[in-house]
């Protein structure tokens, strides 16, 4: 991976870090190391998602929109990577299912099957064109919200993104640290040395096999060329 790519996905996956943590979400970590297709993530403990509001879906559309918004402020529009594809697919899904399935917004309270591509491609033209017109009004006024914030929080955002391309990975405490301008370094080393204690633990207790952990949803940064199919959920972390 190339510097400018780590320099990109830090500042991509730091601009959805900080949108996690304006809308409360339960921030796990974030990391710039590759895993698979992804050059980095972003990790939220679980939530309920059979039971969110309509602000719940609102903050999950700008934090999936905030990727690109921050490389929009750092490096320019014309410098937005192919990363940020799959989170727009991802808003796009949200906002698709509200309007169409949910009954969120002023398109009113039809439900239809949105969430099949092929379901959705059946649906009427005009209530195609209907339901596009309501989302491209979401997704714009979320990235027009997310860019505004991010923009008033640059020299948060940039912090938490150098403070990503040093040590890589930063959990929800060295994240606020980071944001904030703390030593950041001195709660990376303290939690290294508490999970090498773990995993001595782990060795010693369940012969080298760790205990299950408590299931994430995650926002990765992904390869070029790999979008997103929608809202992904990672249970081996």
């Amino acid at each position: 991976v190339s510097d400018q790519a780590k320099t990109n996905t830090a500042h991509h996956e730091a601009g959805h870090a900080l949108l996690a943590l304006r809308s409360d979400t339960s921030l796990y970590k974030a990391t710039v190391i590759p895993r698979g297709n992804a050059l980095g993530h972003v990790y939220m403990i679980g939530r309920d998602e059979h039971q969110q509001t309509r602000e719940e879906f609102l903050n999950s559309i700008d934090t999936a929109m905030a990727g690109r918004a921050a490389e929009s402020i750092i490096f320019g529009e014309d410098k937005i990577t192919s990363g940020a594809s799959s989170d727009l697919a991802k808003a796009t899904k949200l906002a698709r299912s509200m309007v169409a399935s949910l009954g969120m917004t002023t398109y009113g309270m039809q439900a239809s099957d949105v969430t099949n591509p092929q379901q959705y491609k059946m649906l009427a033209p005009e209530t195609r064109a209907a339901i596009d017109k309501e989302v491209d009004k979401i997704l714009a006024a979320s990235y027009d919200r997310t860019h505004k914030y991010l923009k008033a929080n640059e020299i948060s955002l940039r912090r938490l993104a150098e403070a990503m391309l040093e040590y890589q990975t930063l959990d929800s405490a060295e994240i606020k640290a980071a944001v904030n301008g703390q030593d950041v370094g001195v709660l990376v080393r303290k939690r290294l040395e508490e999970e090498e204690k773990m995993r001595e633990k782990e060795q010693q207790t369940y012969g080298g096999i760790p205990p299950f952990p408590p299931p994430i949803e995650f926002l990765p940064h992904p390869n070029m060329g790999t979008p997103a199919t929608g809202p992904a959920r990672n249970e081996k972390l």
